[in-house]
């Protein structure tokens, strides 16, 4: 992994050496505590992630940019990849052209009865390449 070092606003120590983590769609610095945590099985609460890049966001500004999808070559400012994970996290659970979400994957109970179709579920985890809600439902709110 690449680090590198960079000032926060507000800190008057050292700053501490970050890491680019890469997580399929996006990758963007975090404290190397933060991924440390993360590679001992500590899940990221995805809200927190954007709070984080707000905030980042509300200190660099547009002026601050980095490539996003990686390997894509287009480069998105902060705010702007908040709002592309804010989307992605949004259409796993809205209907597509098909009328179908995501999140029931291959649940046809959910997917097509009336009486189940638009009862929102909320998974403990979400399987990375579909969308599909995987892990306990009953859980989780």
């Amino acid at each position: 992994m690449l680090e590198r070092e960079i000032s926060l606003p507000g800190t008057t120590a050292a700053p501490e050496p970050t890491t680019v983590a890469p997580w399929g769609m996006v990758s963007i610095l975090m404290p190397s505590r933060v991924i440390r945590q993360m590679s001992s099985s500590t899940p990221l609460d995805i809200s927190t992630l954007i709070r984080a890049l707000l905030q980042l966001y509300s200190y660099y500004g547009d002026d601050f940019k980095v490539e996003y999808p990686t390997g894509s070559g287009e480069e998105k400012t902060l705010f702007e990849i908040t709002q592309c994970i804010s989307e992605c996290l949004i259409s796993i659970f809205t209907k597509d052209e098909n009328g179908r979400r995501p999140v029931y994957g291959g649940a046809e109970k959910f997917q097509t009865d009336p009486h189940w179709q638009d009862l929102i579920l909320f998974y403990e985890y979400f399987h990375g390449d579909d969308g599909s809600g995987i892990g306990a439902s009953h859980q989780t709110g």
